[in-house]
């Protein structure tokens, strides 16, 4: 009879210990559910706030291009001359807007219709939308779209401006070198952030009411 109440306690205490097993591993079960939860969700919200600042419609690409377009190009404009002077002088800012109507309509061009999609393709290879952090996706297009439009650019600088004749393919190899440092750290730290600043400032009104709609279907 002590064996049997020895037996049933030892099981009790066994049966115990198996449900407070079985009991921690559903609550740390949970817990990592609701953390990877919380890390997807607070991605998706990071991409979704990123989202809201992204031309919606066609009128909103157009001059989010014209802004990236003029800030961009005329700040290389003006480096390019003041490398032709020798330095850079107030008369700069002025004969920049001389090239702009040249340079400005290619660039825009290039970008709306060509690389500006193309960017997004490769720089999609890289990072992924709604994995990768925000500004991992933008940087990944911004550099990829330098890649593509210095080169070009510079083609187009060498063939209008430079007069190089039987030199073009060397002055247009060192006018790419020369523009690469510039428009790369122009176009990350001060070109691109303006440019989004400015669109996000005009349309703002726009694009708190595009994103409504979006929240509601979910």
């Amino acid at each position: 009879f002590e064996l049997d109440k020895k037996f049933v306690k030892f099981k009790l205490l066994y049966e115990e210990k198996e449900y407070a097993i079985i009991i921690t591993r559903r609550a740390a079960e949970q817990r990592s559910q609701r953390l990877l939860s919380g890390c997807i969700l607070s991605v998706k919200n990071k991409g979704k706030e990123e989202n809201k600042i992204m031309p919606k419609t066609k009128l909103q690409e157009v001059v989010f291009t014209i802004l990236m377009v003029f800030v961009m190009v005329y700040a290389m404009i003006c480096y390019n001359i003041a490398l032709n002077m020798g330095g850079m002088s107030n008369i700069v800012f002025l004969n920049a807007f001389h090239e702009l109507v040249i340079m400005g309509p290619i660039a825009f061009i290039l970008d709306f219709f060509l690389y500006g999609s193309l960017s997004k393709k490769l720089a999609f290879r890289i990072v992924t939308p709604g994995v990768d952090k925000p500004i991992m996706i933008i940087l990944a297009i911004s550099s990829i779209t330098v890649c593509l439009m210095c080169p070009t650019m510079s083609f187009f600088a060498t063939l209008l401006f430079k007069s190089a004749g039987k030199e073009f393919i060397a002055v247009w190899f060192q006018t790419t070198a020369l523009n690469f440092p510039m428009a790369f750290f122009w176009q990350m730290f001060y070109c691109g952030p303006l440019s989004r600043l400015i669109f996000r400032t005009l349309f703002k009104k726009q694009l708190a009411a595009q994103n409504i709609p979006a929240q509601g279907q979910k």
